[in-house]
Protein backbone atom coordinates (compact mmCIF):
# COMPACT_ATOMS: atom_id res chain seq x y z
CA UNK A 1 0.00 0.00 0.00
CA UNK A 2 2.74 2.57 0.83
CA UNK A 3 4.43 1.79 -2.18
CA UNK A 4 1.57 2.06 -4.13
CA UNK A 5 0.98 5.62 -2.75
CA UNK A 6 4.34 7.00 -3.35
CA UNK A 7 3.56 5.67 -7.14
CA UNK A 8 1.01 7.69 -7.15
CA UNK A 9 1.92 10.58 -5.55
CA UNK A 10 4.91 10.90 -7.97
CA UNK A 11 2.33 10.15 -11.24
CA UNK A 12 -0.05 12.46 -10.00
CA UNK A 13 2.61 14.91 -9.55
CA UNK A 14 3.93 15.05 -12.58
CA UNK A 15 1.04 15.10 -14.25
CA UNK A 16 0.07 18.28 -12.27
CA UNK A 17 3.16 19.65 -13.25
CA UNK A 18 2.37 18.93 -17.31
CA UNK A 19 -1.30 19.58 -17.25
CA UNK A 20 -3.14 22.19 -19.09
CA UNK A 21 -6.59 22.26 -17.29
CA UNK A 22 -6.91 18.57 -16.06
CA UNK A 23 -5.51 14.97 -15.30
CA UNK A 24 -7.26 12.46 -15.44
CA UNK A 25 -6.88 8.74 -13.23
CA UNK A 26 -8.72 5.62 -14.61
CA UNK A 27 -7.96 2.31 -13.09
CA UNK A 28 -9.18 -1.53 -13.56
CA UNK A 29 -8.38 -5.07 -13.29
CA UNK A 30 -7.68 -6.68 -16.57
CA UNK A 31 -6.41 -10.08 -16.96
CA UNK A 32 -5.53 -10.72 -13.27
CA UNK A 33 -3.68 -7.04 -13.25
CA UNK A 34 -4.26 -3.72 -11.80
CA UNK A 35 -3.73 -0.85 -14.95
CA UNK A 36 -3.80 2.19 -13.07
CA UNK A 37 -4.03 4.77 -15.87
CA UNK A 38 -2.76 8.74 -14.87
CA UNK A 39 -3.47 11.37 -17.72
CA UNK A 40 -2.73 14.77 -18.32
CA UNK A 41 -4.12 17.27 -21.22
CA UNK A 42 -0.28 19.31 -21.90
CA UNK A 43 1.97 19.03 -24.75
CA UNK A 44 2.72 15.30 -24.21
CA UNK A 45 6.84 13.97 -25.64
CA UNK A 46 8.32 13.56 -28.46
CA UNK A 47 8.07 9.59 -29.61
CA UNK A 48 11.82 9.09 -29.23
CA UNK A 49 11.59 10.36 -25.30
CA UNK A 50 8.79 8.26 -23.67
CA UNK A 51 11.99 5.90 -23.06
CA UNK A 52 14.69 8.15 -22.52
CA UNK A 53 12.25 9.96 -19.67
CA UNK A 54 11.77 6.85 -17.89
CA UNK A 55 15.58 6.59 -16.63
CA UNK A 56 17.32 7.54 -13.93
CA UNK A 57 18.20 11.40 -13.83
CA UNK A 58 16.72 12.59 -17.03
CA UNK A 59 15.18 15.84 -17.15
CA UNK A 60 13.08 17.10 -19.70
CA UNK A 61 12.53 20.38 -18.31
CA UNK A 62 14.36 23.14 -16.57
CA UNK A 63 11.77 23.14 -13.48
CA UNK A 64 13.17 24.50 -9.97
CA UNK A 65 12.64 21.21 -8.03
CA UNK A 66 12.53 18.60 -10.74
CA UNK A 67 15.57 15.37 -9.84
CA UNK A 68 14.67 13.26 -13.55
CA UNK A 69 14.30 10.66 -10.37
CA UNK A 70 10.56 10.65 -10.31
CA UNK A 71 9.49 8.01 -13.52
CA UNK A 72 12.73 6.03 -12.64
CA UNK A 73 11.59 5.52 -9.41
CA UNK A 74 8.03 4.76 -10.28
CA UNK A 75 9.71 2.00 -12.78
CA UNK A 76 11.80 0.18 -10.51
CA UNK A 77 8.92 0.19 -7.57
CA UNK A 78 6.85 -1.69 -9.89
CA UNK A 79 9.03 -3.79 -11.25
CA UNK A 80 9.87 -4.48 -7.70
CA UNK A 81 5.86 -5.94 -7.36
CA UNK A 82 6.66 -7.49 -10.46
CA UNK A 83 4.88 -4.78 -12.36
CA UNK A 84 5.93 -2.21 -15.32
CA UNK A 85 5.27 1.60 -16.27
CA UNK A 86 4.85 2.51 -19.94
CA UNK A 87 4.32 5.90 -20.91
CA UNK A 88 2.27 7.02 -24.56
CA UNK A 89 0.84 10.27 -26.23
CA UNK A 90 -2.74 10.71 -25.55
CA UNK A 91 -3.15 13.53 -28.36
CA UNK A 92 -3.09 15.62 -26.36
CA UNK A 93 -1.12 14.92 -23.21
CA UNK A 94 0.29 11.59 -21.63
CA UNK A 95 -0.67 8.83 -20.31
CA UNK A 96 1.30 6.83 -17.54
CA UNK A 97 -0.28 3.10 -17.28
CA UNK A 98 0.98 1.44 -14.48
CA UNK A 99 0.42 -2.64 -14.73
CA UNK A 100 0.84 -4.40 -11.15
CA UNK A 101 -0.21 -8.28 -10.44
CA UNK A 102 -4.01 -8.00 -9.02
CA UNK A 103 -2.87 -10.32 -6.02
Amino acid sequence: AADLEVMLGILLAIAGMWAAQQVQVSACVDAQRLRIDVRDDGPGLEQSQLQTVLQRGVRLDQREGSSGLGLAIVGDIAASHGGELKLENASPGLRATLWLPAG
